[in-house]
């Protein structure tokens, strides 16, 4: 690639990037159906299962603490309502449950 095509890729970059972020802005200040409302909800519960399950992996020997720590954060979740507390649980007990069982965690 030369000058010229880096150039281009960053003006695209940029122009896409400065799109999405203005695209909030825009978005903010109408309302939403309320099926999309619904749908909006569930994806932060969809994005942190994303992002648990890349790493879940079978025959890994911090599995026990893992698996604590996701019924942890979902009990959590389930009881307060709030995806931070659910992290917060989760990851504390993660990591106790890897301290107990002498697990340096992953």
């Amino acid at each position: 690639m030369n000058g010229s095509s880096y150039a281009g890729l960053i003006v695209a970059v940029a122009a896409v990037t400065y799109l999405t972020r203005i695209s909030g802005f825009v978005i903010g200040q109408r309302t939403m159906p309320q099926w999309l409302g619904r749908f909006l909800q569930y994806v932060p519960v969809a994005v942190f299962a994303a992002l648990v399950t890349t790493n879940f992996n079978a025959g890994q020997s911090d599995m026990l603490p893992r698996l604590i720590g996701v019924v942890a954060a979902s009990l959590a979740v389930l009881r307060f309502r709030q995806l931070w507390i659910g992290l917060v649980a989760g990851m504390a007990c993660f990591w106790l449950a890897c301290a107990l069982f002498g697990i340096s965690p992953s």
